[in-house]
């Protein structure tokens, strides 16, 4: 379970190795690889970069489709529904296995719907903060959360309920006996963009994500 949540990686509609197995040629024409975050994410700089090796191996093109929205639900719910011919694939994370555990409702299966084909990474998380804050490291955060006279003032970003980002900063939080008040944006660039605005304070995510910054 903890190795699910930890990584990225490539899946399609739960047809596509069966099609594979009965000799058609594969792809047949340009294929869809949805993100189902915003563009700027680690998420998209990986499968952005496994498409164009996958176009320069099979001859044809593997176009990145964002569909942003509900910590990846709605693109993962369109690959769900799409034709299961192999022509759509999904550049998934952690949230795809962190969304079926904490939901009932969610508008497709995850276990029957989708079939996996490779892993892409495993990822590490950081804690990243405005300048602008009165803290410079992680004691003198963990101190100013908890002498804040109002529990909850600081606002901390994240891309998305359930995404590992939400769940890393409230499972970390929990263990230092702090509170901070969430910040649900449709993607970790769009996090970003409020951070270094000053509009936010913190934000738990991806190394690669806020290695630019």
């Amino acid at each position: 379970m903890l190795r699910a949540l930890l990584v990225s990686a490539f899946a399609a509609s739960s047809v596509l190795v069966s099609s594979l197995a009965l000799g058609q040629q594969y792809p047949s024409r340009p294929v869809s690889v949805v993100v189902p975050f915003a563009p700027g994410a680690s998420g998209d700089a990986e499968t952005r970069l496994y498409s164009q090796k996958l176009s320069q191996a099979l001859g044809q093109p593997f176009v990145l489709d964002f569909k942003a929205g509900a910590g990846g639900t709605l693109g993962y719910r369109h690959v769900a529904k799409a034709a299961p011919d192999g022509h759509t694939l999904l550049g998934l994370s952690g949230s795809f296995t962190t969304l079926a555990a904490l939901k009932d409702d969610l508008p497709y299966d995850p276990l029957k719907e989708f079939a996996h084909i490779s892993l892409m990474s495993k990822r590490t998380t950081v804690i990243a903060a405005y300048p602008g804050t009165p803290f410079n490291n992680i004691q003198e955060y963990i101190a100013y959360t908890r002498a804040c006279a109002n529990p909850g003032k600081v606002n901390a970003g994240t891309p998305g309920v359930a995404s590992i980002p939400h769940l890393s900063t409230a499972w970390f939080h929990s263990l230092v006996n702090t509170k901070v008040t969430f910040v649900h944006y449709k993607g970790t660039s769009l996090t970003l963009a409020d951070i270094v605005a000053g509009r936010i304070d913190v934000f738990f995510g991806t190394a690669l994500a806020a290695y630019g910054h």
